[in-house]
Parts: structure tokens; C-alpha cells; sequence
């Protein structure tokens, strides 16, 4: 077992890597007899001295404090015993000086943030968890009035299997009100990186574990440390049933302070959360005179609003609360020259601000951009390419085991199974893990967790699709078929391999390729499947030839031009002739740049890295013709980036394909360094559009104000976009988050060297893909969303025997709705739920056809609990869906 002190035990400073080894001596224990006079004298003249110091000089209290402890000092004297009494009584008097009425109240509340993993590892979190859990409860007991939050499902089920007493005491606490559930999420995950379908599950099983256990879902969305808050957070905190936000977090950022404290938050669909940051900047709090000034003084809303929250107890590394804070509290709980404090709850002081001050507030929209910890969208980038796999076969498993579910009754859900492997991979979204900020201990733990949740899908997945092949077999006529299944909701063509010796029927387009494979072109319906009976024969093929020092790769879509060192000269839409790189420059441009920040090394990455970009020109391997097609042709070349690091690249374009593809394997060795590659573009737009959770969201490329140039880097997903009228690039990645796209240059962040707190992160060789891919029109109508989906999830092939046949499940209209999510309900095998989001932006009127037989329909919140049944006509259903609105349906079948 490591012993780690309270935040961690990093070499020489904090966040410098742990020694797990280190021994500890004890060089004193006392026996002491504890005097109460003495004690509560200490406490009561730190109020006062701690007024004298922080209270504006030109108010007289300050004079009147510092008068009453010297003269309460000159008092004491170890020759008279009952001066200590006599001393209390001028302290008391000082004290007992009440406050007027119109003071700003203070909601002050116990908590114990406790990093799930950060410089400790997960097991030393269950650990702190207790001891900082049991010292709240016997606190409780010497102090009635003392309430407590505590956030994080996952850690109240830790302590319910390794301290069950405990957990015992702890639900009789929560009954009586004073141990207070908040946040109802599985973790304090990462606000930004996580997928939609991802926090709408930290959700589900957050709320269904503290109604479960606790017999109460969470009001209050708590998440008071994370790197920043997506814009559809709101939409999916009051879909999870909470109507208010706690964070501080905002309070870090390093350029523009953030105008509110207690505001009304808008997503980007139009929900609102009631929002409240503590505006003394922390969520650790210790009971001090200059925090409560502080908490005053700093407060954004006033006249707006007079109240605002206090968190106090030792936190990160837990521990909690304490009984000399406790007493400071008490003590300014209503002193002249103090705001007025009181012992409360979250619930108690939303519920003053709903109902006296609400109304007042001013209005925030978009995401709460973190102008801080920008690096984190890209290190540990194993980590981040482990995180989107368990996403993605989770979300294959899932739609798989609902084909199986609806073609037999006896077909068992893996409900037990998933639902495991999803807490542990919403467990690695923890605000520390995914993000890259933790010690090497923490990765080892989580790339476990990963390869164990990786190789059970796989098998699940195998096991589903074989129990369909069972399903679906006839004894008449069968055959050894591939069967290809398309888990979203529009029909595929693609480019897959099959193996050589694939009988197929028809005269299809066929190439072979060097590992021994082949490739063919298929189409996939929507929702469902097709067997490789008959494969597209290709109109267009794609080409490769050497043109003097370049290569000219093309199809019936693109043209694009490569130089011998893998750089882009040219992508020629065909439709329009028009150029996708701009003029005198290149594209597939990698650029290093030194990443040295002033503190926070795996967290940040500062605006002067900027100053420092060096272009990769050292080519080691010159490209040369992989692939010549006719349905893939490809380039290889290598580059170095220093003497121990090197960049292989294959770059490939398929038949009909719109995007040019960039496979990228990179031995990285570098100590504080940033990967880039560049893309300088033909597009003037004064905004680039990102993908986020269950949307998109806009941001200037126009740096004018301090608040665009602090967006130096920012957060996408699977797309990023830059369009003019009818006319745009996006960039696609399998694994990447990092973007920066300033006037016409596209960036997409690659890999980071940070040395603390792990010295080896992401060291080694990493995998990844990403492609360029010019369009007309604006990026919904040339369905770049789509298209990073299939990106991101390629179809594959799987053997089976059967009469060869195709099937759709479900059609869905209009294109801008993508069906994010296919499960069985959480209460009734005999359902499934469809988690849609309105992807473009707009106000449509969307149908869903069913071919399978659905008994009622009803819409639902994310914790699948009903709100409107939906008429069901010829085994359809229409629905209106407004712009970026997430709709979750519950089919009973």
C-alpha cells in the first residue's frame, strides 16, 4: 500500500512524479491535556485578528478588533487561573456584536472534493474516501447543525463493498438530512471530451444509483474541477432531472474573468440551468476570516443578488472537515463587519435564489470556455484513443444486442455485462484520468481497465453476432456468407476488406492488396445489415501515378497532389474545380513546436508556444506508390521529427471516397514538445464550426478580443469545419481534440511531451488517423457529420452461414437526425431505447418507420423515465425535434 500525503507525494514538488518507495519515520508522539477555555480563546482571536488584517482599514470595526485582542492577550497570564476566562469574556462581547440585515448571507456547507485519481492512484481513493467520510459522521455527531455534500456515485459504491459499517452510517445520515448526495453523475468527469452518449450515461447511472440506494435523485449538477463545459450540458443536466449547476472552476482562467457568479447558464438548444460558481474561488475552504471578505468582495452580481455559496473542508486529496473550521464558522455566523453566515445545503440556498433573486440574474450562452489546461485535449493520447474504441464498440454491442433481442425471445441481453464495463470506462473519463493530468500509476491502472473492457466487447460482440447467425438461419439454401452490419442510421458505401478467398456472385470490383487481402465496394442499408452476396462495381475508380517530383492520387470527387515528403499541394474538388489549398502554401504540414508552460506541464500549453513553430522537412524515406487501386490507392513516407522520433505515413484515397485519408504511426520520443499538422486553406470565414456532444458549436477565427485570442486551442470531436458560402474543408480524426483554426489555417494537435506528473507520457509509438475533405454547400448538406461517424466507425465483415439476405430495422428523416444510441431499456427487456439529437442546428419534423412490431412509444428524459406517449401509425412515428434537441425514445415491443 503507498502512503501519499494529502495531495499527493510528488518529488520536490507536487506534481513532479511520486516515489512509491519512500519510508517514513516518526520522530514525535505527545500525551496532551486538552484545554477548552484555551482552545476556544485561539479560535475566537483568530476572527478577530483575521477582521483587524482583512477588513478595509477606514472601517472602524478593524480598530476595535485589534484593540480587543491585544487587550484580550494582555489579560493572559499563567499566574492568574481564571485569566483565560476573563480574556474570553472581552472575545465573546467583540463577538456577540450582531450584524444589520440588508448583509450578504453566506450558504456555508461541508465538502470533501476527492479526486477519484490524480497523484494517487484509484485504490488510495477508496481509502481516502473512509477516513474522510467517517471523521464528517463523528463531527455530525459533536455538531448538529453541520450539513456535508458529496458528489460521485462510484465512490459512495466503493465504500458500500470495502466498508459496509461505514455505508451503513452513512445512508442513516443521508436520511436525516445532513450527509447531502450531490452531483448525480457516476464521476466528476471531464466537461468536455467525453461523447454525448457518454455523460448522458454518467447520468443514467449516477441518478439510478442514488434512487436506489438512497431512495432521492440529485438536484444539483456538481462539478466543481473539470477543464471547461460543453454547451449541451444543460440540455443534458435537466434531462437527467437537475435544474442547477455548482463549479468554481472558471476562476482559473488565465486572461478574462468570467462576469457572473450566480447566472442564469443557456445551452446551445435554448435549456436553462440556474449556475452558481462560490465566488471565493475554491471548493476547499478552511473557515478564514480573508475567504468569507473575499467571498464578498469578489461577488460578480450584487444588487443582483446577496447571497452565494461557501464550501468548506479539505479536498483533492480528501479529509475533509474539521472541527477547528467548524468553530471559525460558527463564529461569524453574525458578526458586525461580516457577511452573515449560516450552516445550509445546496437545496436551502437555490431554493432562496429561485425564489427571491432569480429573476434578477443575467444570462450566459454557449460553453464555459476554460481559458486554462488547454493542453489536456491532448495528452495521454493513448488513453483518448482507448476512450473513443470503448465508446465506440459499446455502442456497436449495444446496437447488436437490440437486432438480437428483436429477432429472438430467447435471446439473453448482456445488460449485467455492459452496464460493468460502461461504469469502468465513465470511471477513466474522471476529470484527471481522461484529460492526461495524472501520475504514470494512475495510466498503468487505466490502460488496464481499457484492454480488459476492450477484449469483453470483442467477445461480446462476437457472441451477439453468432447468436444472430443462429437467429437467422434456414435450413434451405445456405451458404458461407460475409454479412456486413451498419450500426447508424443512413446507408453506407465503403471500401472493406474480406479475405481473398471470398466467393462472391456477382462481377464486382475486386483488388488485392499486400497483406494478403482483398477489397471490395458495398452498400449497407441503415440500422442493419446485408451479406456479401453481391458487391459494387465501381464507375470511377481511383488512381495513383508519379507526375515528375509529385503524385497525382484521384477519383471521380477529389485530385489531390502529393510532394515527395508527404506534403499537400493541391486537392481539387472536381464537382467545381475549386482548390482546397490556398495559394504558395501546403497542406499535411507538421509543425513542433516547444511546449514548456509556466507551471501546470501535462495540463497546459501556452499562448507563446505559438512563437516557437519549427516545420518537420527531414525526410528519411521519400514517398513512394503503396496502393494503385482501382478502389484504394495509397502513398508511404517518412519523415523524422529529431534523432529519436519519426513520423511513417500512408495517405490514401478510396473510390467515391470525398475525404483524403492520412494513416499516421508516429515513434514518439521528445521531451516538452507539440505536434501539429497544418492544413492552409482556400476558405475566408470569420467562423469554424467543432463537434461537441450531441452538436456542434461556433467559434471565431477572428482572434479581436481577449476572449477569442485566449481560444488559441480548443476542443472538437470526430469534425472540424471551415466554410464560406457554398463552399468548406473539414478536417476528420479517429482520436483527436485538440484544434486550433485561426483566419484560413485548419490545425489539428497531435501529440504532447509533458514530463510532470508523468514523465513517461506518451512515449512510444501511437497510432492514428485523420483525413481532409473539401465540400459545396455548407458542411450539414455535404454531410461532414455523417461521414466523421463513418470515419470514425468503419463497417467490417464477419463470416457467417445463412440464406444470403439484407435487412433494415428502422429509416429515419430527415438526415440532420442521427441516432446516437441503441439499447434495451434499463427496466423491461422487452424494450429499447433510441437516444437522436437535431445535428444541423434546425427545427424539423422528423419520422421514424419501424420494421419490427412496436406496441407504444413514449418520449423520455435521459434516466428513461416516460413523459409523452407518442401516437404509433402503420408502425410509424413523427415527432418534432428543435434545433440541437436531444430526444430519447422507450419502444415497447
Amino acid at each position: 500500500m503507498e502512503l501519499t500525503g494529502l495531495k499527493g507525494d510528488g518529488c520536490g514538488e507536487q506534481i513532479n512524479p511520486p516515489d512509491f518507495n519512500k519510508t517514513f519515520k516518526i520522530n514525535m508522539a505527545e500525551i496532551t491535556v486538552f484545554n477548552r477555555d484555551i482552545y476556544n480563546l485561539v479560535q475566537d482571536l483568530e476572527i478577530i485578528i483575521g477582521m483587524a488584517k482583512h477588513l478595509p482599514r477606514q472601517n472602524q470595526r478593524v480598530y476595535q478588533a485589534l484593540f480587543t485582542a491585544n487587550h484580550a492577550v494582555n489579560i493572559c497570564s499563567d499566574r492568574k487561573e481564571d485569566s483565560v476566562k476573563t480574556a474570553l469574556q472581552v472575545t465573546k462581547a467583540f463577538l456577540a456584536e450582531k450584524n444589520g440585515g440588508s448583509q450578504h448571507t453566506i450558504h456555508a456547507m461541508g465538502h470533501c472534493h476527492i479526486d477519484c485519481a490524480w497523484l494517487w492512484r484509484y485504490d488510495c481513493t477508496i481509502r481516502k474516501c473512509a477516513r474522510s467520510w467517517s471523521s464528517t459522521l463523528l463531527l455530525m455527531e459533536q455538531y448538529p447543525d453541520v450539513t456535508f455534500t458529496c458528489s460521485q456515485a462510484q465512490q459512495h459504491q466503493w465504500v458500500k463493498d470495502k466498508y459496509p459499517q461505514l455505508y451503513k452510517k452513512i445512508r442513516e445520515a443521508i436520511k436525516s438530512g445532513k450527509f447531502i448526495p450531490v452531483g448525480g453523475s457516476w464521476v466528476e468527469m471531464d466537461g468536455n471530451l467525453p461523447s454525448g452518449e457518454s455523460f448522458a450515461r454518467q447520468f443514467l447511472y449516477g441518478q439510478r444509483f442514488y434512487q436506489e440506494e438512497f431512495g432521492r435523485k440529485c438536484t444539483e449538477f456538481w462539478l466543481p474541477d473539470t477543464f471547461g463545459y460543453t454547451a449541451q450540458l444543460p440540455q443534458m443536466v435537466k434531462s437527467a432531472g437537475m435544474t442547477r449547476f455548482v463549479t468554481q472552476k472558471l476562476s482559473w482562467n488565465a486572461v478574462n474573468k468570467f462576469p457572473h457568479h450566480t447566472f442564469i447558464w443557456e445551452g446551445i438548444d435554448g435549456t436553462e440551468i440556474l449556475s452558481h460558481f462560490p465566488p471565493g474561488n475554491n471548493y476547499h475552504m478552511l473557515g478564514h476570516v480573508h475567504e468569507v471578505v473575499m467571498t464578498v468582495n469578489n461577488f460578480e452580481d450584487k444588487g443582483r443578488s446577496n447571497s452565494s455559496m461557501y464550501l468548506y473542508g479539505y479536498g483533492d486529496g480528501g479529509g475533509g472537515i474539521t472541527e477547528n473550521q467548524i468553530e471559525r464558522i460558527h463564529r461569524m455566523s453574525d458578526v458586525d463587519g461580516l457577511p452573515r453566515m449560516v450552516m445550509s445545503s445546496p437545496a436551502k440556498y437555490f431554493e432562496y435564489v429561485e425564489q427571491n433573486e432569480k429573476d434578477n440574474l443575467c444570462r450566459w450562452t454557449g460553453e464555459l470556455f476554460l481559458e486554462f489546461h488547454q493542453g489536456t485535449y491532448t495528452s495521454q493520447a493513448k488513453t483518448k484513443l482507448a476512450n473513443r474504441r470503448c465508446e465506440q464498440l459499446l455502442h456497436d454491442v449495444e446496437f447488436l444486442s437490440c437486432i438480437s433481442l428483436l429477432e429472438s425471445s430467447t435471446f439473453r441481453y448482456p445488460k449485467e455485462k455492459l452496464n460493468s464495463i460502461w461504469k469502468n470506462v465513465l470511471l477513466n473519463q474522471f476529470h484527471d484520468v481522461l484529460p492526461g493530468s495524472s501520475i504514470q500509476a494512475v495510466y498503468d491502472d487505466a490502460m488496464k481497465i481499457y484492454k480488459e473492457s476492450i477484449e469483453n466487447l470483442n467477445w461480446l460482440k462476437v457472441d451477439v453476432i453468432k447468436h444472430i447467425e443462429k437467429v437467422l438461419l434456414k435450413p434451405e439454401n445456405t451458404s458461407t456468407v460475409r454479412r456486413v452490419f451498419n450500426k447508424y442510421c443512413w446507408e453506407r458505401t465503403e471500401v472493406i476488406p474480406i479475405e481473398k478467398n471470398d466467393k462472391l456472385s456477382n462481377n464486382g470490383t475486386v483488388q488485392e492488396i499486400k497483406n494478403g487481402t482483398s477489397l471490395v465496394s458495398v452498400s449497407v442499408p441503415a440500422n442493419g445489415y446485408i451479406d456479401l452476396i453481391n458487391t459494387n462495381t465501381i464507375k470511377n475508380p481511383v488512381s495513383v501515378r508519379k507526375d515528375g517530383d509529385h503524385f497525382i492520387l484521384e477519383n471521380g470527387i477529389i485530385k489531390a497532389q502529393i510532394l515527395k515528403n508527404g506534403n499537400v499541394k493541391s486537392i481539387m474538388f472536381k464537382k467545381n474545380s475549386r482548390e482546397t489549398i490556398k495559394t504558395d502554401c501546403v497542406g499535411n504540414q507538421f509543425v513542433l513546436y516547444d511546449d514548456v508552460p509556466n507551471k501546470w506541464d501535462a495540463w497546459d500549453v501556452n499562448h507563446f508556444h505559438l512563437e516557437t513553430r519549427t516545420v518537420l522537412n527531414n525526410v528519411q524515406e521519400e514517398a513512394c506508390i503503396s496502393e494503385r487501386g482501382p478502389l484504394q490507392a495509397s502513398i508511404e513516407f517518412q519523415i523524422g521529427i529529431s534523432q529519436n522520433s519519426t513520423i511513417k505515413q500512408v495517405i490514401s484515397l478510396d473510390a467515391d471516397s470525398p475525404y483524403l485519408k492520412f494513416s499516421t504511426t508516429i515513434n514518439w520520443y521528445e521531451n516538452r514538445k507539440f505536434l501539429k499538422v497544418e492544413f492552409p486553406v482556400n476558405v475566408r470565414s470569420d467562423e469554424a464550426a467543432y463537434d461537441i456532444p450531441f452538436g456542434f458549436i461556433k467559434r471565431t477565427t477572428r482572434p479581436n478580443t481577449s476572449w477569442d485570442w485566449s481560444k488559441f486551442e480548443v476542443c472538437g470531436h470526430k469534425w472540424a469545419d471551415l466554410s464560406e458560402y457554398d463552399w468548406g474543408v473539414a478536417i476528420i480524426n479517429d482520436c483527436k481534440y485538440g484544434h486550433m483554426i485561426q483566419h484560413d489555417v485548419i490545425c489539428l494537435s497531435l501529440l504532447k511531451a509533458a514530463k510532470q506528473p508523468d514523465p513517461e507520457a506518451d512515449m512510444g509509438t501511437q497510432t492514428f488517423s485523420y483525413a481532409v475533405m473539401p465540400h459545396t454547400g455548407s458542411f450539414q448538406s455535404a454531410l461532414v457529420q455523417q461521414i466523421a461517424c463513418n470515419f470514425n466507425n468503419p463497417v467490417t465483415a464477419t463470416m457467417t452461414t445463412g440464406c444470403p439476405s439484407s435487412k433494415t430495422y428502422m429509416e429515419i428523416s430527415p438526415s440532420g437526425i442521427i441516432l446516437e444510441t441503441i439499447k434495451m431499456g434499463e427496466d423491461d427487456m422487452k424494450s429499447i431505447v433510441l437516444r437522436m439529437f437535431q445535428s444541423y442546428g434546425g427545427r424539423t419534423e422528423t419520422s421514424l418507420k419501424f420494421n419490427f412490431k412496436v406496441k407504444t412509444a413514449f418520449r423520455c428524459n435521459i434516466l428513461e423515465e416516460k413523459e409523452e406517449k407518442l401516437d404509433i401509425r402503420q408502425n410509424r412515428i413523427s415527432i418534432f425535434v428543435k434545433p440541437f434537441e436531444i430526444v430519447t425514445l422507450l419502444l415497447h415491443f
